[in-house]
């Protein structure tokens, strides 16, 4: 049942290695509208850019009529396949369908002016009871507008007939001593019911305490969980850790809460009482409380989902750790999502209870709710309109008055307000109400009607069904629904030129040249990879490709001199081999003085921890050493590039680096001594080795015409004071650097045993191919290579030119990367360049270091022949594919099932980020706070935030993250691609649901197939551009008129 309701939840990695994650990827298997939808409904966050963005993208071309037209029919096509209803209109056989469904979306979408609530009073054919006196003929401004509303009002409002009909039932004289008896109670009445049937389905009995009372019942359960979930998973940060969490979150929160003076403050009666009578069990607990509330079974999932979606940080949080057995801070302190469930609803059933007495003296179950309010439903239905809607939309002051000063009572039981008031008030309510309805829909038509132009007389003769049928047209295009055709005409722009830049045919797709090149070049499929493989291909014969980059090697590693062990793979994988780094042979004195300096520098920090938390010692601490202190922040503050190389400077005099080699497992026999965590080994066998690097070239077609050197390039980022540097980092290791992944493959592929097992398989590498590890540091544009020494002198000639190659592509790179960052596009040169790109990385107040993966929206799986001569401005995942070297399809489906996702993963992270980010992303970074190791708070309390900050996607007030679904080319005959998903249930139920867009290529006849499923798929029409844009990006072409 837990499982169920949390499916709304995506889990949340600590912050020190940020996963990006589709937020909604437990709604994954329904359509992605309808996961938005259900977003939006248990999380309250939305799903889409603001309307006026879209329509901004339209004035600024990158979204045109032809677009909007595609998307228009295809939500057309939905709405015939559905059965909806559908209306005609007599302007549908004037205009044509398409032309119809453009002018009224974009009448719709358009900003205007609206036309106010006493305009459409004044014009009413009647008054009622405490309405405006002195009737104006023309309350809007201009003849032709004023004659346009009047007819309007007389053809739609059915105002004059309702309140005729009340008049009867209330008396001629409009008094409240004759109300409509029996009628209007069982009116009332129904509406109880069908309200408390959504006590559970659509709301909790907290959120509905909020609906009738002004309270704030669920940010006091909030205010409670953050307090004791932010104790409970502290990793280290508390001064003084919350007792007892050995004994699980439930347990340890009882045995405190118990003790909490918070209940009584409250005025909760017995609160450490009903704590104590709670089962010890969480499981029985959870039920207890379910029954107690009196929620029915059948709706028990549903209402712990909403629970869930009140407080998702914490909640995802708890749901990730949960399912790490091996977790070390879940072995010692375990925590689960039922007791984090069975502390939310103490609270929240001692609330309601404590409300509910204290109001209308009933219990605080939902059948004490039902039972009274079906005898006061009057008072029920005044209470919720007014906490709905306020008084907004009520013309008569003194019922506006009496409303207001009935609606503030909260202790109902010491002032009985009679119930023929409650009455009264609920039907002037249900009187407003209606009115403003009629106002409403007449303000709709009139919009419509006013923008196409009509001629006065032509509306005249329309009849009331005509306008009716236009309403319903209205009413189709709601908001939500334009939010839908705008995001899909606004993807397919984007997709229709990305195709159109691609070569046209095969036969303009240049072959691999069969000379050996220079150096292959292996890049992760990161789209900050891009640009650098473009600038490294201009500056000689390198070849680039591209693969995740884990680079195939999933392993656990230890660093030199370090007690960590991070997860160096993909979240979709886990391993159990760890890879050790140690010091090579020969350097005893270099180990030992490095080994010191480790040790003093932990004794410092742990003495520098012990002062400042000690009970006596902080002031002491502080005025013997807080200059030091102030020196640093000084000097951090305004010269961070001198300060960091000063640092450096010193750190390579007071500790020289130690050489150091990667303990692959060769001799495992002589590792026993290296202690590792059960169920864990240590390297891997030669057998395994050979496996790894034979799949690691495979999957991007690199069996032939090796050069002399290839290099393996993980990435990293580097930035000072950045909570969220690990989002900055490569996803496919974990969010950690993944120069370790390539150095570990580097190696193995160098080993003479590896290569004989392999030439014994079939891989023959020739004897004179070095591979090589480096790893590219995304914020600066620098690469740092690995064991230099061990380049043999035979292959020194190339490997300078490498080097030289890598730093020349490094300052281009930096140089067109500052064109975007923030305060560096005047950073033209490319020395300059590079300096803004190292003090940004070095600058402790930077909140912007580099944009990371912001733009992202395609991934194209293929050869590089395919793009290597367009710039894809960063925006493109390229996988490396060579279909020729994959008859049966596996390396195709290795990349289907692992990348693919893991760049759907980001994708999704960065396009929900976007479109909401105080919910799905974390706001600003200014204002946010680390809390407990594991996650940053907005401010000193608030729920753990998920998603990317602001600065990660946001440009000043400007988008720097476009969010669009991951458009996904595959350069493969379509029956490939339709195989594997039918192999892949998963990978077929993204394409299915529309969470991303998949098109083969024909790598024959170039031409486009639209897979939608395994089964099903159609040939795209590409009108191609190909040489008509030289020298554009994407963004470019995407943005032309």
């Amino acid at each position: 049942m837990v499982d169920e309701a949390a499916k709304i939840l995506a889990p949340l990695w600590p912050i020190r290695t940020f996963i990006a994650r589709n937020p909604l990827m437990g709604l994954d298997d329904r359509p992605f509208h309808e996961a938005v939808h259900q977003g939006y409904e248990l999380l309250g966050r939305r799903g889409y850019l603001s309307e006026q963005q879209f329509v901004e993208f339209y004035h600024a071309g990158r979204i045109t009529d032809d677009d909007l037209d595609r998307a228009l029919e295809a939500w057309h096509h939905r709405l015939s396949q559905e059965s909806r209803h559908e209306a005609n209109t007599p302007w549908i056989a004037t205009m044509g369908l398409r032309e119809w469904m453009r002018r009224l979306f974009f009448i719709l979408s358009n900003q205007y002016v609206p036309v106010s609530y006493s305009s459409f009073l004044e014009t009413l054919p009647v008054t009622f009871p405490g309405s405006a006196t002195g009737r104006n003929p023309q309350p809007l401004e201009g003849e032709h507008d004023n004659v346009l509303w009047t007819v309007l009002v007389e053809k739609l409002s059915r105002t004059a007939s309702f309140l005729q009909d009340m008049a009867k039932e209330n008396g001629e004289d409009g008094s409240h001593h004759h109300f409509g008896g029996r009628e209007w109670n069982a009116f009332f009445a129904q509406i109880v019911e069908d309200d408390v049937h959504q006590i559970g389905p659509r709301m909790t009995l907290g959120e509905w305490c909020e609906s009738l009372l002004d309270t704030d019942t669920v940010e006091q359960i909030n205010a409670q969980i953050i307090k004791w979930s932010a104790a409970f998973l502290d990793e280290g940060q508390a001064a003084w850790p919350m007792p007892g969490r050995e004994k699980g979150f439930y347990l340890a929160w009882k045995d405190l809460a118990a003790r909490d003076l918070w209940g009584r403050t409250v005025g909760i009666r017995d609160f450490s009482q009903k704590i104590q009578q709670l089962p010890d069990q969480a499981e029985k607990a959870l039920i207890t409380l379910l029954m107690q509330m009196g929620i029915p079974s059948e709706h028990w999932t549903v209402y712990l989902a909403r629970h869930l979606g009140q407080l998702p940080g914490w909640a995802s949080f708890i749901k990730w750790r949960a399912n790490q057995s091996d977790y070390v801070w879940q072995t010692k302190y375990p925590a689960n999502l039922v007791e984090y469930l069975v502390i939310r609803l103490f609270y929240e059933a001692v609330l309601v209870e404590t409300l509910c007495v204290e109001t209308w003296g009933i219990k605080g179950s939902l059948s004490g709710i039902k039972d009274f309010f079906q005898k006061h439903a009057a008072e029920y239905y005044v209470r919720r309109e007014y906490r709905r809607e306020g008084t907004r939309w009520i013309a008569s002051p003194s019922l506006k008055r009496l409303l207001i000063q009935h609606c503030k009572e909260t202790d109902r039981r010491s002032k009985k307000t009679p119930e023929h008031e409650w009455q009264f008030l609920a039907m002037g309510i249900y009187r407003e109400q209606f009115i403003y309805e009629q106002f409403r829909q007449v303000e709709q038509v009139f919009r419509v009607v006013k923008d196409l132009h009509l001629d006065l007389d032509q509306i005249k003769k329309l009849s009331t069904n005509e306008l009716d049928q236009l309403l319903s047209w209205i009413q189709l295009f709601n908001h939500e629904t334009r939010a839908q055709i705008w995001l899909e005409a606004y993807e397919e722009h984007f997709r229709y030129h990305l195709l159109q830049r691609l070569p046209p045919t095969s036969s303009t797709v240049r072959q691999g040249s069969k000379d050996r090149p220079m150096a292959h070049v292996v890049f992760c499929i990161d789209v900050r990879s891009e640009g650098f493989r473009r600038h490294l291909e201009e500056t000689g014969e390198y070849e680039t490709l591209g693969t995740a980059g884990f680079f195939g090697v999933p392993i656990r590693f230890r660093p030199f001199s370090k007690d960590e062990v991070r997860h160096l793979y993909p979240p979709l994988l886990s391993s159990n081999t760890l890879i050790v780094e140690e010091p090579q042979p020969g350097q005893v004195k270099s180990v030992d003085r490095h080994m010191n300096f480790i040790w003093g520098k932990q004794w410092l920090e742990r003495l520098t921890t012990v002062l400042k938390y000690n009970l006596m010692a902080p002031f002491t601490f502080i005025e013997a050493s807080g200059w030091t202190w102030g020196v640093k922040a000084v000097s951090k503050t305004l010269w961070p590039r001198a300060t960091v190389q000063m640092r450096d400077w010193l750190g390579q005099r007071i500790n020289p680096p130690v050489k150091t080699l990667l303990n692959l497992g060769q001799g495992r026999e002589d590792g026993h001594h290296l202690s590792t965590a059960p169920g864990m080994h240590l390297g891997f066998s030669l057998e395994e080795q050979a496996q790894m690097v034979r799949n690691a070239l495979s999957v991007m077609g690199m069996t032939r015409n090796f050069s002399r050197l290839v290099l393996f390039m993980g990435h990293g980022s580097h930035s000072e004071n950045n909570p969220y540097a690990s989002a900055l980092n490569c996803g496919a290791v974990g969010g950690h650097h993944g120069g370790n992944n390539a150095r570990a493959l580097a190696t193995m592929a160098n080993n003479p045993d590896v290569r004989r097992l392999l030439k014994q398989q079939g891989l023959v590498i020739p004897d004179d191919t070095l591979f090589l590890a480096g790893e590219h540091n995304t914020t600066t544009d620098e690469v740092t290579l690995y064991d230099q020494d061990a380049v043999p002198h035979s292959h020194r000639q190339e490997f300078d030119r490498l080097r030289w190659a890598l730093h020349q592509a490094g300052v281009q790179n930096a140089r067109e990367r500052c064109l975007t960052l923030p305060g560096a596009s005047s950073r033209r040169d490319g020395s300059r360049a590079v300096q803004t790109v190292q003090y940004l990385s070095e600058n402790w107040a930077e909140t912007q270091p580099e944009w990371g993966l912001a733009g992202n929206a395609a991934m194209i799986i293929g050869r590089r022949a395919l793009t290597e001569d367009i710039d894809l401005d960063g925006r493109v995942f390229l996988q490396s594919y060579d279909f020729e070297e994959d008859a049966e399809g596996q390396s195709l489906e290795a990349i289907m099932t692992g990348p693919m996702i893991v760049a759907y993963w980001i994708n999704m992270e960065y396009y929900f980020s976007t479109c909401h980010n105080p919910g799905y992303g974390s706001g600003s970074k200014v204002t946010q706070n680390v809390v407990g190791l594991v996650g940053v708070m907005q401010g000193s309390q608030s729920d753990l935030q998920t998603g990317l900050p602001r600065q990660s996607v946001m440009d000043g007030s400007q988008l720097r993250h476009e969010p669009m679904r991951l458009f996904v080319i595959i350069e493969s005959p379509h029956s490939r691609v339709a195989a594997v998903l039918r192999r892949q249930a998963l990978v077929e139920r993204l394409v299915v649901n529309e969470w991303l867009y998949l098109v083969a290529r024909d790598p024959v006849d170039g031409h486009y197939w639209r897979i939608r499923n395994s089964g099903q798929y159609e040939k795209l029409d590409v009108e191609v551009l190909h040489g008509k844009d030289e020298g554009k990006t994407v963004t470019d072409v995407c943005s032309a008129e």
